[in-house]
């Protein structure tokens, strides 16, 4: 999967500068402390200590205390951990102005360590003359019983106000406590959770929704909250709302928008057609940018699919704008090719290839001059046959590879997906489902889809589970394993970005689709509703093209080429997919040469 969009510097430009080298063994390396005057020093932090472990009722409950460090200065904060024995554990770390904050969970009978270490400080010196363990005391500068906000971790986002009903992400440790344990305490206090988790080897992660001050209560009555986070936006928190509020949404984002320049590269997307007239997309797509195979199957989307794919390639996940306050810039632009006729016309297979060819030809005479990504998310019925070529794939082979107008082109075309009803047999439905045709092709970014979230919010599926791990391969993905690949096919897909993922009942036979696992876009029908959910290698697949078009726009002067290889070369095996195959460290690299068709 390939890495968040997060590093612009792929050209070094600047001159080098020279400096002089410091051995690292003559200049520091030792945390910064400021030394204090242990006879008051000492004292000061025994009794704001004893006032932070003080409550009577805490005494058969470990007690959460918060240490915080001088104003510039470290924290030793490896003093402030002893998990591995069962003992004392470090919580949260986080850093604000300057100053180091740092959680503590401290056991009942553990109390009498840090007790023991103020003694020491004030009365006790080492061989050298100095404060027993005054390394770790003279970086604490003050200690006080933790609230809410210390185990707030959330660095972008102030705490919600204390009336407001929130989601909020909870981040349980592992030892000593469970996800069910904290669930009964939850409903105790007639707070809503959800029935599923996400697990790491020392969190385990799930959803709350509270107020805070609902928030700081069950703090006070469960040790086994670590870490609170703001839950991410889910496309359900704007599915459910009506279509007033969405307009009202919609429009807060629209004002918002900075429109791409007339030049941008564009994501070409060929598919059911798309809907110009919703708000959201219409700066990005011009009017002469929208055509159709067929002129007779008109240019506006009669599906949905389409606006779909359109939404998605502009903006990502469209929860993510919708719900900050920041201006949205937008830096590539949109084209549309209808490709599928409408009901009940139908497409000849046999003319796929030139079909397609044909649309891409038509996006190109209209603008000539602007670089594009075509984006292809429709596939065949039928699997490739185990990666030979078809007429369709040759027919992307050439024209990726430039071959008759030696202008090569970035295609992203969907691998496929497994059929839902299969899911419940992930991930060995994935094994045994081959690529689809064309996805066989070797100069296109073949787009699989990973899972990418596992939370599931709606009241109608509780005690449902993720069919697939957060960051594993997504359920719906087709692979090449079914191929021989002791023949010279490719292996595929190239990439997998985000898909969603689904649901499976605690039966373990039924899946279902919930909205809270898919990826918000526009709707079609943008008079009746703004948003809709998309998901899967189709969802995956204008991602990708949103990422060679973030790219092409940054890099104008790239090689469709090179964008590819960037794309595909960044890409890394997630851990989860690692540990599903065990010596994988890294997917082999595929072969990134123009193939032309023979």
């Amino acid at each position: 999967m390939p890495k968040p969009y997060d590093r612009p510097h792929l050209f070094v430009r600047k001159a080098p500068s020279v400096h002089g080298f410091t051995s690292v063994s003559a200049g520091g390396g030792r945390a910064k402390r400021k030394e204090h005057a242990r006879e008051v020093h000492g004292p000061k932090l025994q009794a704001q200590f004893e006032k932070a472990v003080a409550t009577p009722e805490d005494a058969p409950r470990p007690i959460r205390v918060e240490f915080r460090s001088e104003k510039g200065f470290d924290l030793k904060l490896e003093s402030l951990d002893s998990s591995k024995e069962g003992g004392i554990e470090l919580l949260s770390v986080r850093e604000a102005g300057g100053v180091t904050y740092a959680t503590v969970l401290i056991p009942p009978a553990r109390l009498k360590r840090f007790r023991t270490i103020f003694e020491q400080y004030i009365k006790e010196n080492t061989d050298k003359g100095s404060p027993r363990h005054s390394a770790l005391v003279d970086s604490i500068a003050a200690i006080r019983r933790a609230a809410l906000e210390s185990v707030w971790t959330e660095l972008d986002a102030p705490l919600p106000g204390d009336r407001a009903t929130t989601w909020f992400e909870i981040w349980l440790r592992r030892k000593g406590a469970t996800v069910e344990s904290f669930r009964e305490a939850a409903a105790a206090m007639n707070l809503t959770t959800v029935t599923s988790e996400i697990q790491f080897i020392d969190r385990t992660v799930t959803l709350l929704k509270a107020t805070t001050a609902q928030l700081e209560q069950l703090l006070e009555e469960d040790p086994a909250i670590a870490e609170v986070r703001l839950a991410r936006t889910v496309a359900t928190d704007f599915t459910e709302m009506s279509g007033q509020e969405q307009v009202a949404w919609m429009r807060d984002l629209a004002e918002r928008l900075v429109a791409p320049p007339d030049a941008a590269p564009a994501v070409c997307v060929l598919d059911t057609g798309v809907n110009r007239g919703h708000a959201l997309l219409k700066p990005a797509l011009a009017e002469t940018d929208l055509h159709a195979y067929v002129r007779d199957w008109q240019v506006d989307d009669h599906h949905g699919h389409g606006t779909e794919l359109a939404g998605t390639a502009l903006y990502g996940d469209l929860s993510q704008p919708l719900a900050h306050r920041a201006r949205v810039a937008l830096y590539h632009r949109l084209e549309s090719v209808k490709i599928l006729p409408p009901p009940p016309g139908e497409n000849d297979p046999r003319l796929w290839g030139a079909l397609t060819a044909e649309s891409v030809a038509r996006a190109e005479l209209a603008a000539p001059d602007r670089s594009r990504v075509v984006c292809l998310a429709v596939t065949s019925t039928a699997a490739s046959d185990r990666g030979r070529p078809s007429s369709w794939s040759a027919a992307l082979d050439k024209l990726a590879a430039g071959y008759e107008d030696e202008e090569p082109k970035l295609i992203c075309i969907s691998a496929g997906n497994v059929e839902l009803d299969d899911f419940a047999r992930y991930p060995a439905s994935n094994e045994s489902q081959g690529i689809f045709d064309p996805g066989q092709a070797w100069n296109a970014v073949t787009v699989g889809a990973v899972a990418d979230r596992a939370a599931i919010s709606e009241p109608t599926f509780a005690g449902w589970k993720a069919v697939a791990g957060n960051g594993d391969l997504g359920p719906s993905s087709s692979t090449s394993q079914p191929w021989n690949n002791k023949a010279t096919w490719p292996l595929k897909p190239d990439i997998l970005m985000p898909g969603g993922n689904a649901a499976l009942d605690p039966g373990g036979r039924r899946v279902d689709t919930p909205d809270s696992q898919g990826i918000l876009t526009t709707h079609r029908d943008s008079v009746r509703r703004q948003f809709s959910v998309t998901r899967d290698t189709s969802a995956a697949t204008a991602l990708a093209a949103r990422l060679a078009a973030r790219l092409q726009a940054k890099y104008p002067d790239l090689w469709p080429e090179t964008i590819r290889a960037l794309m595909i070369h960044s890409a890394e095996w997630t851990p989860q997919m690692i540990a599903r195959y065990p010596g994988r460290k890294r997917a082999k690299a595929p072969q990134l040469r123009l193939r032309r068709p023979t």
